[in-house]
Order: structure tokens, then sequence, then C-alpha cells
């Protein structure tokens, strides 16, 4: 199941995908398990996040992986949750984080409140 919906992201994403994969080459090397790379998005969200770019294509993804996961099975749900969704907004100052904090679908701000303890801002 991680693995179609990595199929998914990776199809419909692309402006996003070549950042992750070089960034998950470069921390775990390959092959690449889905759940490596779901962290390695998030960090690449991060990257674009310290330049503000590209929001509304991340705010595409947000959108996407906040449906995958109310539908999703287990494993999608624990690959969104503690793959991608706990690494959102590692390292960024919250004044840069607040435009995407707040195109964050619920379900994954309260899934980041709750490893977390607070929001980004």
């Amino acid at each position: 199941m991680v693995k179609k919906l990595y199929d998914e992201v990776r199809k419909q994403f692309t402006e996003l995908i070549f950042a992750a994969d070089r960034d998950c080459k470069y921390r775990y090397g390959e092959p690449m398990p889905e759940f490596l790379w779901f962290e390695s998005l998030a960090y690449t969200i991060n990257a674009k996040m310290l330049k503000l770019e590209n929001i509304e294509d991340i705010k595409g993804l947000f959108e996407f992986l906040g449906r995958k996961y109310n539908c999703g099975s287990d494993d999608i749900k624990k690959c969104i949750d503690v793959s991608f969704t706990e690494n959102l907004f590692s390292e960024v100052p919250p004044l840069k984080t607040k435009p995407y904090w707040t195109v964050l679908p619920n379900n994954l701000k309260e899934l980041y409140i709750s490893f977390h303890g607070k929001s980004s801002l």
C-alpha cells in the first residue's frame, strides 16, 4: 500500500520528487525504502520553506496526503504520520513556516501537534 502511495506522489508531484530523491540517496543510499523517501520529502519541503518557495505546489501535496491519510490503510497512515508529518517544519523558523502551516490540512496539523506538542508557529 505504501508503495502505491509513493508511486502516486511521484506521478502527481514531479516538481518535488527530484530533490527528495537526491536527499534520500544522500541520507540513506539505495535502495530507497518508501518510508525513508517520505522523510526525505519532508526535508525537501523544509528546504523550500526556508526560501519561501513552491507554496502552491506544496499545498497540493499537503491536500493530497491529507486525503490519503483519511482513507488510507494503517501502513499509509503510519507513513504519512511518522515519516512525513513528524519531520515537517524541522529547523525552519516559525515566521517561514506560517504560509505552509496555514495550508496544511487539519488532520495533518493534529498529527504534528500530537507528536511535537505544539504547532510550528
